[in-house]
């Protein structure tokens, strides 16, 4: 008998894992997956000996991430910022753009003031983020949103783009009070997308770093290739059994897998009904993220943006001996060869019609059967429906992971780290708790 069992390996998973052993407690972790990690992973991208992370890579910005910057602190994680980068190739309405000053008259400054209206829109909503009443006429899709504020078409279209990249799915499934509620709370993702693109630090050896930092502080009996079958729990422990039949035994546990793999596991008792209905229907977060090895690009340190279809958003990372190692992202579903080096070479010609792709390196999270799609996009009317009870403890067993953090963080590694931690603490206060007052 444990006295908690954790099931999922990623940050989330690891940070409980490390605030639970650190406590005394004696700790068991189940992954599905052969590694730790999760959606994040760092590799090395082929023929460069460059370290690379096919999920989870950027930490934002130290004034608005205080989890995640806390956690590079505590292990002495470096961290290195993105190269910085000038605008190099912008679509807009179907013509591509090599000039910043040369763009469509009024564009710029229609971008501007939208951002100003949206980001007072934001600030004003802050205090009612979490009361539905006040804030359900806001809980729709963000290009229905775009389209109360008198913006022009070419606008709305931009914004919307801007807003699909940053969530990972197209703008008719993101909410767009959490969009607000992201803005006025931590960060504004049209900032990084305009003609100011923003900086954001990641670590300089990959999300591995803080990964193995906390496993090795956590003393956790961990347990590979384990996916969890069936979680069972009574008025005194939870009982969980994997696909191998092999049975464990806890006093607590927490749930810290991605929440579109909730409905793969046989809860007995039943989930909350908020629960079963947002697995059910998945998250809508899907885009594909892709590294390329690039040559011939009109400068080494390259971004562009606006394409509706190929990479919507790409940009240098790094820079090495065999070239720009650049990140780009885009709908799958709109281009299914976005993974191959084809897909990559067409994608990026839409930008540079020069530049040559000389290698792809990228994992397919949507058919990853242990995430089953990328970072969180809440969809329209999940938090005025749902709401706290998508992440809400259930008698013995917390649930972690970014995708249930309340604080609009959720698809930042910074989420992660804080939901871990708030699981931990809530199952410390369970086995400091008698037995018989314990509810389920």
């Amino acid at each position: 008998m444990h006295d908690v069992i954790i099931i999922g390996g990623g940050i989330s998973g690891a940070t409980a894992a490390r605030e639970l052993g650190t406590a005394g407690h004696s700790v068991v972790l189940l992954e599905a997956r052969d590694r730790l990690g999760g959606r994040t992973w760092t590799c090395t991208f082929p023929g460069t000996g460059t370290a690379v992370d096919l999920g989870g890579m950027w930490l934002g910005r130290r004034d608005t991430f205080r989890h995640i910057y806390v956690e590079a602190d505590r292990y002495h994680l470096p961290v290195v910022q993105s190269p910085s980068t000038t605008v190099s190739s912008l679509i807009i309405d179907g013509m591509r753009h090599t000039d910043p000053q040369a763009l469509p008259p009024g564009y710029g400054a229609e971008i501007d003031e939208a951002v100003r209206r949206i980001t007072e829109t934001a600030q004003a909503t802050l205090p009612y983020l979490h009361v539905p009443d006040r804030t359900r006429p806001l809980d729709v899709p963000v290009r229905q949103y775009l389209g109360t504020l008198g913006l022009s078409a070419t606008v709305v279209a931009t914004l919307s783009q801007q807003a699909s990249v940053h969530y990972g799915a197209p703008a008719d499934e993101i909410s767009a009070l959490y969009l607000l509620g992201e803005i006025a709370s931590r960060y504004t993702p049209f900032a990084q997308q305009t003609l100011a693109l923003d900086v954001l630090d990641s670590f300089r050896d990959g999300t591995k770093a803080l990964l193995d930092a906390l496993i090795a502080d956590a003393g956790a009996e961990v347990h590979l290739s384990s996916p969890v079958r069936r979680v069972a729990q009574t008025s005194d422990h939870v009982e969980v059994i994997t696909d191998a039949e092999e049975r464990f035994l806890a006093r607590t546990a927490i749930v810290a897998t991605p929440l579109n793999c909730w409905q793969g596991i046989d809860f007995s008792p039943a989930l909350h009904p908020a629960k079963q209905a947002v697995t059910a229907e998945g998250h809508a977060g899907h885009f594909a993220k892709v590294w390329l090895l690039a040559e011939g690009l009109p400068e080494p340190h390259f971004f562009a943006a606006g394409s509706p279809d190929g990479f919507q958003w790409i940009r240098t990372e790094r820079v090495t001996d065999q070239g720009s190692l650049l990140t780009g992202f885009g709908d799958p579903v709109a281009s299914p060869d976005l993974y191959t080096l084809g897909g990559a070479q067409k994608a990026l010609a839409a930008y540079a019609p020069a530049a040559r792709v000389t290698a792809v390196h990228s994992h397919d999270w949507n058919h990853d059967p242990y995430a089953r799609g990328t970072w969180i996009a809440y969809r329209p009317g999940w938090l005025t429906t749902h709401g706290p009870a998508i992440s809400a403890p259930e008698g013995r067993i917390a649930f972690a992971g970014g995708d249930t953090s309340t604080s609009y963080n959720a698809l930042w590694m910074d989420g992660a780290v804080e939901t871990g931690i708030r699981a931990a603490a809530h199952t410390r206060a369970l086995l400091n708790t008698p037995v018989s007052t314990a509810r389920v």
